[in-house]
């Protein structure tokens, strides 16, 4: 045969079985179902905040599994067993059902009986209940020929699902539990604490990122105490306990330590004792590694950082001055300090004011002295924020208490130290530069 002639017949052969074998492929696609994996729209048609209930049911493994949504957003298991649900594990469930991918059935499936498609009675199913009470439920039959996706049904309608979602509720209950102890923790206001019911009570409050102590010592807590703290809050269950909590075992792990933890609009109780830990609304006793709860045994004197502001001189922007009638306010533009109001400051205006900002974020808790009762004589504002306010910012209050030897403190602490050199006198100085703020 012709070279070229033959060149062609077998180009056109390998063309031909290419061709075949797509087919072919295709053929055996379709017949096991399994088509190209195409997006469908979500399989249940509700926002996602609207769920307010799911139920699972395997009815040939392990029967019903309930998870209940509470007003303040937290999950609860309620069956097999009682407890809280894990968040994170939520909100994957929540988005992989409402997000679900989707895959097409063949066209002659889509009116077969429901008991030939395993439908009838469905070998799992989904019940998802919305704000309102209405109930929206996904059947889930027989496996297709991949041994990856199920035959489902929803409102009618019959598709494929996969391996993600099936993965998912199939997961045994004890999975769904929350380990994390501190529900929350990350939006915690305010902790109480007792090393006894007649120990000595300690409060701890969150300011912005950072934790201080507030009683019986007031002060940031230094990084020592605030990664205890921090560790504490983080703390997990070792295990989880089946078995409810005896009243014997409430009397007495109620000596122990109790933490009364404050969120924004309601608190609850944690009690720790010989490294297990009740937590209210959850009747378990459990197993926690003790070194998680080594912060309520931290010395004082290591409690408390030596600084006295978390603030940096980069983050001040404004500050306000007090002195008997005086009021200025000064703002940081990018040319520097000036005072409000006013198109030009005097030269040395923004010198004065960085070394001001400088020292007062460099003070140390070094000397310290009980507040004196009486009023202070001069008070410095400093802030994030345009206008000098506390709330985002600081308020350092000064007393003159023999000659010229001045203390200084912060407006919500209870100790208070000696000035910087040179410190009252700045003050003084620059009260006279700005005009006073109106009131």
């Amino acid at each position: 045969m012709n070279p070229r002639r033959l060149f062609f017949f077998v180009l056109l052969l390998a063309l031909s079985a290419w061709g075949l074998k797509g087919v072919l492929l295709k053929s055996d696609a379709q017949l096991n179902g399994n088509t190209e994996s195409i997006p469908q729209d979500s399989l249940f048609a509700i926002p996602s905040d609207s769920v307010a209930q799911i139920a699972i049911h395997l009815p040939f493994q392990r029967g019903l599994l309930q998870l209940s949504k509470e007003p303040d957003g937290r999950w609860l298991l309620t069956e097999p067993i009682q407890d809280l649900a894990d968040s994170s594990s939520m909100r994957v469930l929540s988005d992989t059902l409402l997000k679900a991918r989707t895959y097409p059935i063949r066209k002659e499936w889509e009116n077969r009986p429901l008991k030939e498609m395993g439908l009838e009675p469905p070998q799992m199913s989904v019940d998802v209940f919305d704000v309102h009470g209405n109930k929206h439920s996904l059947l889930m039959g027989a496996m297709d020929s991949t041994g990856e996706r199920r035959i489902a049904s929803y409102n009618g309608k019959r598709f494929l699902v996969g391996p993600a979602l099936l993965g998912l509720l199939s997961r045994p209950p004890m999975s769904w539990r929350s380990s994390l102890l501190f529900f929350g923790a990350s939006a915690l206001r305010k902790l109480e604490f007792q090393a006894s019911p007649e120990g000595e009570h300690r409060t701890f409050e969150k300011r912005g990122p950072l934790w201080y102590s507030q009683h019986p010592v007031s002060g940031l807590l230094s990084n020592q105490a605030a990664g205890a703290l921090t560790r504490m809050l983080g703390s997990r269950a070792l295990e989880f306990p089946e078995d409810y909590i005896t009243e014997e075992q409430v009397n007495w792990i109620q000596e122990g330590q109790r933490w009364t933890l404050h969120h924004a609009n309601q608190k609850s109780m944690l009690y720790y004792r010989g490294g297990l830990v009740l937590v209210e609304g959850r009747p378990y006793l459990f197993p926690v590694a003790a070194k998680d709860f080594m912060f309520a045994f931290l010395k004082e004197s290591i409690l408390l950082s030596q600084r006295m502001t978390a603030l940096s001189p980069e983050e001040v922007i404004s500050a306000e001055i007090r002195l008997g009638a005086k009021r200025p306010q000064f703002r940081r533009r990018s040319s520097g300090w000036s005072p409000v109001g006013a198109k030009e400051g005097a030269p040395n205006v923004n010198l004065q004011l960085e070394r001001l900002v400088e020292e007062v974020c460099s003070l140390e808790r070094l000397n310290a002295m009980p507040r004196p009762e009486s009023t202070p004589i001069a008070s410095l504002v400093l802030s994030k924020s345009q206008t000098p306010l506390v709330r985002s910012g600081l308020q350092l209050d000064l007393w003159l208490i023999s000659g010229e030897q001045w203390i200084l403190g912060m407006a919500d602490e209870d100790q208070v130290v000696p000035a910087p050199q040179g410190f009252p006198k700045l003050i003084q100085e620059l009260a006279l530069q700005g005009k006073d703020s109106p009131r």
